[in-house]
């Protein structure tokens, strides 16, 4: 009860984003408003959800909307406990494998097998570096919405519509021990000490080098335009580091999308290891000799 419940259409901005950029790399064009889902020629997808959570939000978005297979990691037990029991409910145990990450400071280690390849990395990571500044940043949410509330409820009043509750920052609104009732989720969802985001989707970048010809997109999504800036930089920096590699394993293509809804704007980092006739190689091999 005490996990995050994600809004629906953020989450499936970001399937959606995932669907076009397999797209582009199986046919070398842009999807256009004309592409249906049905054009998508990566029906056979493996993706790799870092931090799935308790509500598996993504991995069931991308099943019941693209047919994709999912591995869906957590450090969480009862993030693991739930999911795998939404797993079983919907009779999704051919489609989603659900795996726990043992050591917390791992992202992709200890979680592919062997000879295991997924065609796309994705993560929703916890933003805020400690407790103390999600605590801080709930309360500006509470006070934000209680002014709010009353200034839409002061303008209808005047305009003589049906006013809003007046205290609903005071009332409807609490901020508890474990924070408001608002803006609930599991501190392992919420915060990730010391660094936040940056920290988290830093640690991803470092560890993809080492997965670099076992994924074809590597992805994150991004609270805040700086720290997605910050995350090109941390990108730019261990590509020079390895660069001079014997393995050659260098970063051939980074993009940074933005999306949103309402007045919610984030943004997706992808970066992948690929160039384009190699995305090509890899999308017939993986999506169109399985068929």
């Amino acid at each position: 009860s005490s996990a995050l419940i994600p809004p629906i259409p953020g989450r499936a901005d970001y399937i959606h984003n995932i669907a076009d950029i397999l797209y582009e790399s199986a046919t070398g064009q842009k999807p256009t408003m004309n592409t249906k889902i049905e054009d998508v020629p990566c029906s056979n997808a493996l993706g790799l959800d870092i931090g799935v959570g308790a509500s598996l939000i993504y991995p069931l978005i991308g099943t019941q909307t693209y047919g994709w297979s999912f591995l869906g990691t957590d450090v969480d037990k009862v993030a693991i406990e739930s999911a795998q029991a939404i797993v079983m409910a919907n009779g999704l145990s051919h489609k989603i494998d659900i795996r726990k990450q043992q050591n917390k400071y791992s992202m992709l280690h200890g979680i592919l097998k062997s000879d295991e390849k997924v065609d796309f990395v994705m993560c929703n990571p916890p933003f805020y570096p400690t407790e103390k500044s999600f605590r801080n940043a709930n309360k500006r949410k509470i006070r934000n919405l209680a002014i709010n509330s009353k200034k839409r409820s002061s303008e209808q009043q005047q305009q003589g519509g049906a006013a809003v509750n007046p205290n609903i920052g005071k009332n409807d609104i609490t901020l508890t021990s474990g924070g408001s009732n608002n803006f609930l989720g599991r501190p392992m969802e919420l915060w990730y000490p010391p660094g936040g985001e940056v920290a988290f989707v830093s640690s991803i970048i470092r560890e993809s080098f080492h997965v670099a010809d076992r994924c074809l997109w590597f992805s994150s999504l991004m609270s805040r335009r700086q720290n997605a800036s910050l995350i090109l930089d941390s990108l730019a920096e261990h590509n020079s580091n390895f660069y001079l590699r014997s393995d050659n394993r260098n970063i051939k293509d980074i993009r940074l999308i933005p999306v949103g809804q309402g007045q919610k704007k984030t943004n997706i980092v992808f970066w992948t290891f690929h160039n384009g006739d190699e995305q090509q190689e890899w999308c017939h091999r993986r999506f169109f000799q399985k068929q």
